[in-house]
């Protein structure tokens, strides 16, 4: 896939932009054209983006009941039950009764479901590698060394801010 040239010129910043910020924008100019890549690719699978939502919230939390799907997906409890239903029905998730209250109806991964998780991950990585193998050797290895290096600063945690660019 070839993406457009940046709007952002790294040679000119805007005056007073920082390089944090300029390197935030990049990132978000490219993780935006990626989903929005990403989203298209479902789509023509016939899987929206909230059913995709929904799978991976699964995948992460494991069952769920009907209210904490309905918060998580910002809808109602009515709302949620039909996107439920319509999942079940084309077999990416089950509903089951909970162990330890009956009453309680809990909805988890189908293995389909679990299929087009993997399949999405899949997806997503090989077009990172693609993207990769364009870069050269030195290129490669100098994105590698940043991101070790950003993982470092997002495992020792960030401490909480209340403004944006507070901490900077």
């Amino acid at each position: 896939m070839n993406y457009p040239a940046s709007v952002h010129d790294p040679a000119t910043p805007a005056a007073g932009t920082s390089l944090a910020e300029r390197i935030a924008d990049e990132l978000s100019d490219m993780i935006a054209r990626r989903q929005r890549a990403l989203a298209r690719s479902w789509c023509s699978r016939a899987l929206s983006m909230t059913h995709l939502h929904l799978l991976l919230l699964l995948q992460a939390e494991g069952p769920l009941a009907m209210s904490r799907l309905a918060g998580a997906l910002d809808v109602s409890v009515s709302s949620a039950t039909g996107i439920v239903d319509r999942m079940a029905e084309r077999g990416l998730i089950e509903r089951e009764r909970d162990e330890r209250d009956r009453r309680l109806v809990l909805v988890r991964l189908a293995p389909a479901g679990q299929a087009a998780v993997e399949e999405a991950d899949l997806v997503r990585r090989q077009h990172l590698v693609d993207v990769m193998r364009r870069l050269s050797p030195r290129q490669q290895q100098d994105v590698l060394q940043a991101l070790h290096d950003l993982r470092s600063v997002l495992d020792t945690g960030l401490p909480e801010s209340t403004t944006p660019g507070e901490g900077r």
